[in-house]
């Protein structure tokens, strides 16, 4: 009724995935291939300079349907394990006080509920240059005990690229 009084040929107030408009080319195959891989699982490094797209991809993937997909962001500076858990817990809204342990398996039983209630998630960390290296290594070893269904999303400045590149990251590059 409202297209029809309006004229129009959008639904009113159904989610807009009809990217072509707002996304250029580039960032478009980018948003297809965060989808796919987080089918499969997968690890995704959007890299570039200040400027380049990189906050307008994310948005897009925050319009992903909330049926299918679960969409996860840490956009602040994280310096220890346990304040990342946190962060984790609280974006999954979850208690985020206690140990490291405890901390952990609860996101990890949290991602296998979202696993059997089919949806997908994917995990963006924003700002991943400013990630320790450690840390970046513990983050990847805890997201082996989540269901494949996921993808992490590294978004970054070409210091992360740099930071990737150093050995002692080989086990996070070869999943990239």
């Amino acid at each position: 009724m409202i297209n029809a009084y309006f004229g129009t040929t959008v639904t009113p107030f159904e989610p807009d995935l009809q990217l072509d408009h707002q996304l250029l080319p580039h960032q478009l195959q980018c948003f297809e291939r965060i989808k796919e891989q987080s089918y499969m699982g997968g690890l995704t490094v959007i890299i570039g300079e200040p400027g380049t797209g990189k906050t307008l991809l994310k948005q897009a993937l925050f319009k992903l349907p909330q049926k299918q997909w679960h969409l996860i962001a840490i956009n602040r500076s994280i310096h220890s394990w346990n304040s990342f858990l946190s962060l984790l817990c609280q974006t999954l809204e979850l208690p985020d006080k206690g140990t490291s342990a405890t901390l952990e398996k609860a996101a990890v039983a949290h991602a296998r509920q979202l696993n059997r209630e089919g949806k997908r998630l994917i995990f963006i960390i924003d700002d991943a240059q400013l990630l320790p290296g450690d840390l970046l290594k513990q983050i990847r070893l805890l997201l082996e005990d989540f269901p494949k269904n996921r993808n992490l999303v590294l978004i970054g400045q070409p210091e992360l690229l740099k930071m990737l590149q150093r050995s002692d990251h080989q086990d996070i590059r070869s999943r990239i």
